[in-house]
């Protein structure tokens, strides 16, 4: 397949995180299958809907509320889950940037993967477009009260983070798959620079170690049929979730 070159937008949008990732000095790195893609191929997968960059929670706990705040005001929608913070520009078409948390526990650190399996469910989907059109008016009512300060700035504000932190839970309890990925932390312990699209984006200097783990000995060809849930060497976990999910246990 002919790889399809990242967008001035979707660059734009990485660009963005990059910049406020590290003015707050949030250590991240390229993950997953973006990494994968940057390293055997130079280019992103053309088939992957996202641009996938890995933290450490340890990291990215002071700064959060900071980052959060930064990006949706530049116009961004942030979602956050405890496992993931999406930032989309709004547009289906167009890949989000996946800032994947990993929890450290002794020498391993790890992660999690959630999907929909029945995404033809018609009922879920109107769920998961009303959700998400809500959360957008959420973030609208975010921006609103930085563009007019006043009297009613901090009640906009938190109405805003109301609606999208409680709208992006039930959007997050229609997923019923549920993977996590165990890798030793000495893979993110040391990190080195490449070039993406004349933009400086930090790799794991293991990057190669660490894609042979995932991807097996061949990750150097793509592979027909690769599966997540079942074919990642880092897998260490693969449920089924129910119906609704509580993070407030």
């Amino acid at each position: 397949m002919k790889a399809q070159r990242i967008t001035n937008k979707e660059l734009l949008l990485l660009k963005k995180v990059v910049k406020a990732l590290e003015e707050l000095g949030i250590p991240y790195w390229l993950d997953q299958g973006s990494l994968l893609g940057i390293i055997r191929d130079g280019n992103f997968l053309p088939w992957d809907h996202d641009i996938d960059l890995g933290v450490l929670e340890k990291d990215l706990q002071s700064y959060q509320e900071s980052l959060i705040h930064r990006l949706r005001c530049s116009g961004y929608y942030v979602t956050v889950m405890p496992y993931v913070i999406k930032i989309t520009s709004g547009h289906r078409k167009i890949r989000s940037v996946d800032l994947r948390v990993y929890q450290e526990s002794g020498d391993f650190v790890y992660t999690e993967l959630r999907s929909t399996m029945d995404k033809y469910n018609k009922w879920k989907r109107v769920q998961g477009i009303t959700a998400t059109q809500t959360i957008k008016f959420g973030h609208l009512l975010y921006r609103l009260a930085y563009q007019n300060p006043g009297i009613k700035q901090k009640k906009l504000k938190n109405w805003g983070k109301k609606i999208i932190n409680n709208w992006s839970l039930r959007r997050e309890s229609l997923k019923n798959r549920r993977v996590v990925l165990k890798v030793e932390k000495m893979y993110f312990e040391n990190l080195k620079e490449v070039e993406v699209y004349g933009l400086q984006v930090k790799v794991p200097s293991l990057a190669e170690e660490y894609l042979q783990l995932k991807y097996g000995q061949s990750w150097r060809f793509p592979q027909k049929k690769w599966n997540y849930w079942e074919d990642d060497g880092a897998l260490y976990k693969h449920e089924y979730l129910p119906k609704r999910i509580n993070y407030h246990e």
